[in-house]
């Protein structure tokens, strides 16, 4: 199964499945049942999973902690330029 770029196996799909709750462990259920190749992951789903894997995360489950920390630092630096041209521009509303 693919998590946010990460091949990981059903087993331990079903594993973090059960360190979630709520609608993104209703989620990851559902795509087990449902034999899911690909889950789409929102924002906040992969900063609740990266909240839940630890240091001590298993092993099969390591790449998607890798990822999902790469992601987080990527989504960190883009946010932090754009705060910076905000500011070199003088506005400090995001464009829409």
């Amino acid at each position: 199964m693919n998590l946010a770029g990460a091949t990981v196996a059903t087993a331990h799909v079903r594993f973090l499945a059960t360190m979630v709750d709520g609608e993104l462990a209703a989620k990851l259920n559902r795509a087990i049942t449902n034999n899911n190749e690909i889950v789409a992951l929102s924002a906040a789903d992969r900063t609740h999973l990266l909240a839940v894997l630890t240091e001590t995360t298993p092993g099969g489950l390591l790449e998607l902690r890798n990822v999902l920390t790469k992601h987080s630092a990527a989504t960190r630096k883009r946010e932090a330029q754009a705060d910076r041209l905000r500011r070199e521009r003088g506005t400090t509303t995001p464009a829409r």
